[in-house]
């Protein structure tokens, strides 16, 4: 429902990409880490457009010690909605990215595979990382 509303909000203020429910709260019966996840995928050339339209909308540019790429960012922000305040993380990811699917894939795998929700439940960070097969950009 969170995810939909805020989804329709970035549609309005910028129709063509869309945006998608990844990450844990995507699943029904997961908890996860209580933030929800959004993904838009778009050209390498549309990305820093969607990155200011959604600073626009009043998502901040994620801080921390390790902040994403510019060129494949990560913006936060909070929704309110039926007097509870949401977390968001909206994941602006270049359509030429080499793990472009893996946040789409894991949310499927979770929704489709009771084995992996349950080892889902068991972590305790709400999210394992799957394994890899090429190093980011960070670890090159």
């Amino acid at each position: 429902m969170i995810a939909a509303q805020v989804a329709a909000l970035i549609a309005v203020a910028r129709p063509g990409p869309i945006a998608g429910h990844v990450g844990s709260t995507a699943v029904p019966g997961l908890i996860g880490k209580n933030v929800v996840d959004l993904q838009i995928t778009a050209s390498p050339a549309e990305v820093p457009a969607i990155a200011g339209m959604l600073v626009e909308l009043g998502f901040a540019r994620q801080r921390g010690r390790e902040p994403r790429l510019p060129e494949r960012p990560m913006l936060e922000g909070t929704f309110r909605c039926r007097g509870s305040v949401f977390l968001l993380h909206c994941h602006v990811v270049p359509a030429t990215d080499p793990d472009v699917r893996q946040m789409i894939e894991f949310r499927d795998l979770l929704r489709r595979d009771p084995a992996a929700r349950q080892a889902m439940r068991r972590t305790s960070s709400g999210s394992p990382p799957p394994p890899r097969t090429t190093p980011t950009p960070r670890q090159r």
